[in-house]
């Protein structure tokens, strides 16, 4: 883990990807890394500590940007990463319904 102090960051991020992407499998769950992949074996998300922010990062996004809520798109960072650390941590709240919206095509890319 490269910065401890992201961690509750990190668990509030994971903890919502997990609560809604239930069909997702999870390729790897430790403190500060969460990967997983949708039921074909593809890449679906990773939940990661960095350095400097907690990067969450949704594959779908990279195929469908349209599917990008505007309301997080102040963490968006490239094209599918997603920055979080102290000062946009409210932005979090976001991360269930757009992991909502990325279900609807999970199986489409």
């Amino acid at each position: 883990m490269k910065n401890e102090a992201l961690l509750p960051i990190w668990i509030e991020a994971a903890n919502a990807v997990k609560k809604i992407a239930v069909n997702a499998v999870i390729v790897c769950d430790e403190p500060g890394d969460l990967r997983m992949k949708n039921q074909r074996g593809r890449p679906f998300c990773q939940v990661r500590i960095q350095r400097s922010h907690v990067g969450v990062y949704f594959l779908p996004i990279y195929y469908h940007p349209h599917l990008l809520l505007p309301e997080i798109k102040p963490a968006l960072h490239g094209k599918t990463t997603l920055r979080f650390n102290q000062k946009n941590k409210s932005l979090v709240e976001f991360i269930a319904p757009q992991v909502n919206k990325i279900l609807t095509v999970m199986d489409l890319y």
